[in-house]
C-alpha cells in the first residue's frame, strides 16, 4: 500500500541533520518491514526543503557569529566555511537509508486544474463553512485521491482540516483512501491490517448499530481506523474474550479512542464494554458504555486439535 505524507508529517522546529525525528523514523522503519511505499508529494518536499533552508540560514548566521566572536577575543581558530559544515537535508535519501522505498509524486496538470477549480468553487473537501481553501493542501488532496483510485487502496498522513475533515468523506470512500490524522494513528491503523485487527473488527461489526444507538457519535457505517494492544483469549470453540484500544472515526471527522472489551459465549456476543472513551483527546460523557446486545456471532473455528493430531504423528504419538 501507497503511505502518502502531508507537509505537517514530516515538520520539524529543528534542522534534522544525519538522521530522520524518532517518530517519522519508527514510521519509515515499519512501512519498510510491511512492505508500504512512502510517498512524497512534490508540494510538501517544497514546504519541507523551503523550512529546513531557513534553519540551514539560522544556523549559518549563529556559526559566523561565534566565529567572530573568537576573533575579537583573539582566541585561535581555523576558518572554516559554514557551508561545509550545515547544509539542507536530503529528505528522499534519509528515508532510502532506513530501507523503504519512497517515491517524489509531481502533481499532473489534471491535479492543478481540479484542486483550481474546488478551490473557486468551495467543493469538497472544502466547503463554504471553511474560511479559506489552500491550493496546495487542495493539490495534495487529488494527488492522494489519483493514487487510491488507481491502487484501490491508499493512506494519506495529515491533521490539514482540509484533508481530514467529513466534506471529503464520500470522495475518500469510494476509491480507498484512508485519512489518518498522525503517525500515532497510523500505528493504531497498521494494527488493524493484522489478524488481531480483522478479528477485532469481526466482533465489533455487529454491534456497530447498537453503539449508535447508545449515542456514540460515530460514521453509520463502520470505521474503524486503528487498534493497538489486542489481547485474545481463547475459549473451547473460539475467541471467548477480546480487548483493546481502538479507535473509530466519527460522524464529523474526528478520531474517538477508547480501551474495549468484548465477552463472547459459545456463538454469541454477551457484552461489550468501552473505557476511556475521547473523541479529538476531550472526554466523551461519563467516558465509559456498556451493551448487552447478545447478538448471534460466528466465530472462526480453531484448528488446535487438528494441529495436535498432526504433530503426534510426526513425533510417533509421543505427546
Amino acid at each position: 500500500m501507497k503511505i502518502i505524507l502531508n507537509s505537517d508529517i514530516l515538520w520539524t522546529s529543528f534542522l534534522i541533520k544525519a538522521n530522520l525525528p524518532k517518530g517519522l523514523s519508527d514510521l519509515i522503519k515499519e512501512c519498510e518491514k510491511s512492505e508500504h511505499i512512502i510517498i512524497i508529494p512534490r508540494t510538501a518536499l517544497l514546504e519541507f526543503n523551503r523550512q529546513q533552508l531557513e534553519y540551514v540560514e539560522l544556523e549559518t548566521t549563529k556559526l559566523i557569529r561565534a566565529y567572530q566572536l573568537l576573533s575579537q577575543y583573539n582566541v585561535p581558530h581555523e576558518p572554516i566555511d559554514p557551508s561545509r559544515l550545515i547544509v539542507k537535508p536530503d529528505l528522499v535519501e534519509l528515508i532510502k537509508k532506513l530501507g523503504a522505498e519512497v517515491i517524489v509524486e509531481s502533481p499532473t496538470i489534471d491535479d492543478f486544474e481540479k484542486a483550481h477549480e474546488r478551490a473557486c468553487l468551495h467543493e469538497p473537501p472544502g466547503s463554504k463553512k471553511q474560511k479559506y481553501d489552500e491550493m496546495r493542501d487542495l493539490v495534495i488532496w487529488m494527488i492522494a485521491i489519483r493514487i487510491a483510485s488507481k491502487d484501490g487502496k491508499a493512506l494519506l498522513i495529515s491533521n490539514d482540516e482540509i484533508h481530514s475533515s467529513s466534506f471529503g468523506n464520500a470522495e475518500a470512500e469510494s476509491v480507498g483512501l484512508l485519512r489518518v490524522k498522525s503517525i500515532e494513528d497510523a500505528f493504531a491503523y497498521f494494527g488493524l491490517e493484522t489478524p488481531s485487527g480483522i478479528q477485532i473488527k469481526r466482533l465489533i461489526e455487529p454491534v456497530w448499530d447498537d453503539l449508535l444507538k447508545a449515542g456514540l457519535p460515530l460514521e453509520k457505517k463502520i470505521s474503524m481506523i486503528g487498534l493497538s494492544e489486542p489481547i485474545f483469549v481463547q475459549g473451547h470453540h473460539g475467541i471467548s474474550k477480546a480487548s483493546g484500544v481502538v479507535a473509530m472515526k466519527t460522524d464529523d471527522g474526528k478520531t474517538l479512542k477508547a480501551n474495549i472489551d468484548v465477552m463472547v459465549l459459545g456463538d454469541t456476543i454477551d457484552y461489550v464494554r468501552l473505557t476511556k472513551i475521547t473523541i479529538a483527546g476531550a472526554p466523551w460523557k461519563s467516558q465509559k458504555l456498556t451493551l448487552r446486545p447478545r447478538i448471534s456471532f460466528t466465530t472462526e473455528k480453531d484448528d488446535f486439535e487438528e494441529r495436535i493430531r498432526s504433530l503426534r504423528e510426526v513425533v510417533g504419538g509421543q505427546l
